[in-house]
């Protein structure tokens, strides 16, 4: 690619510049060009896909151009590996096929196949109990197989991803005199730190998907016409951890979410969302197991204060969690 493409990356070392460019990504739609001409796999009419927290970007009908700012540099890296491994192992379901990546200026881009299908987030309200029970034993197959290919097991993602206990220690460690920086409450700083120091990280650790929701399975119609699991897409969340955070409740993946900080206007919609996943049976002091089969787990709690730092939504959390 020439300097003059190279420069036309929007610098993001100035607070503010990801939030402006994702809700109007003008500035980054030369270089977006620019990418997709000087791919020969590449062409056809370009549409942005506004889902997610990177750039996606729909290349005609069959091909996604995927763009990381420099913060998600090591999302951009293990996606990449763990998407041409995944590709390779053939493990029952469709993942995207790499065709080219590169990096410019921090910037990585991947562009990738689009899978044929239906999000499942599209339909999934629609779905019978019938097609919801075929749809998970079928990503549960798939994840079975996932958590024991030798050569996805295989991969190495980098220390952050690698060191589990560590992360946790790292996580744990300060926290309570972050957030007394950013002015939280005395009287929620004072239940943090016990539920922080409450973890105990298991030992037994895998590759896993980490990401795994309707918004990144695909569908299609079976034989007899119901909805079918067909594929599994973003492997950027991919780390070495528990399999059972896999497993995670749609309250985790809410904890987990980010968006808050785009949208911060729908704060009442999110709590609004955590309030109909409790009356209907969701556990906010149960999450995502520590190890399958452990009696230990890490709460949407502990997704909302040390994946998201959403402190909104935690302290409403803290506010209902009967054990600290």
């Amino acid at each position: 690619m020439n300097d003059k493409t190279h420069t036309l990356f929007p610098d993001m070392t100035e607070a503010g510049v990801y939030d402006a460019l994702y809700r109007d990504d003008a500035p980054l739609r030369p270089t977006i060009e620019a990418l997709r001409a000087g791919c020969a796999l590449a062409n056809g009419p370009m549409e942005r896909i506004a889902r997610g927290s990177v750039f996606l970007y729909a290349i005609g009908e069959d091909r996604v151009l995927k763009v990381y700012p420099p913060p998600d540099e090591e999302e951009a890296r293990a996606e990449e590996v763990v998407q041409k491994a995944v590709h390779a192992a053939e493990l029952g379901l469709e993942v995207p096929r790499v065709l080219a990546a590169g990096e410019e200026r921090g910037w990585r881009w991947l562009l990738m196949e689009r899978l044929s299908g239906t999000p499942a987030r599209d339909v999934w309200d629609t779905l019978s109990r019938e097609e919801l029970a075929g749809i998970s034993a079928t990503l549960g197959e798939w994840m079975r197989r996932f958590h024991n290919d030798e050569g996805v097991q295989a991969l190495r993602l980098g220390e952050s991803r690698e060191g589990w206990a560590e992360a946790l220690a790292e996580l744990s460690s300060g926290v309570v005199a972050k957030h007394r920086r950013r002015e939280a409450s005395e009287r929620w700083l004072e239940r943090l730190g016990p539920y922080m120091a409450s973890w105990s990280p298991e030992d037994e650790t895998r590759l896993i998907h980490a990401d795994l929701h309707p918004g990144n399975l695909m569908l299609g119609r079976d034989g007899e016409g119901a909805w079918a699991l067909t594929g599994v897409l973003d492997f950027a969340d991919t780390l070495r951890a528990p399999v059972g955070y896999d497993l995670g409740a749609p309250l985790v993946h809410l904890a987990q979410s980010r968006m808050f900080r785009l949208w911060p206007e729908r704060e009442g919609d999110m709590l609004a969302i955590a309030r109909m996943l409790l009356d209907h049976g969701a556990d906010v002091n149960r999450g995502a197991p520590a190890a399958q089969g452990s009696d230990h787990t890490l709460s949407p709690l502990y997704f909302a204060i040390g994946h998201a730092d959403n402190m909104v939504l935690a302290e409403w959390l803290l506010d209902r969690k009967s054990v600290v």
